[in-house]
């Protein structure tokens, strides 16, 4: 499974290693989510990765909360 990812969620996971490190343990489905969460919002972008930037630390996805 391939997707995009934004590049202000790149340049955010260069710039912080230990993000990185907790993101790229999650499952490719809690990628896209969160790519598709950050390439939906238009006018806060960064604002969105800093909300998701908690739940990314803890392995929620997105939708987590509704299953």
């Amino acid at each position: 499974m391939t997707y995009d990812m934004p590049d202000l969620l790149k340049a955010t996971l260069f710039n912080n290693s230990i993000l990185s490190e907790w993101f790229h343990q999650l499952s490719i489905v809690k990628h896209k989510g969160y790519a598709n969460y950050i390439s939906d919002t238009k006018p806060k972008k960064a604002y969105q990765v800093k909300n998701i930037t908690p739940l990314i630390v803890v392995g929620v996805g997105l939708k987590d909360k509704y299953r």
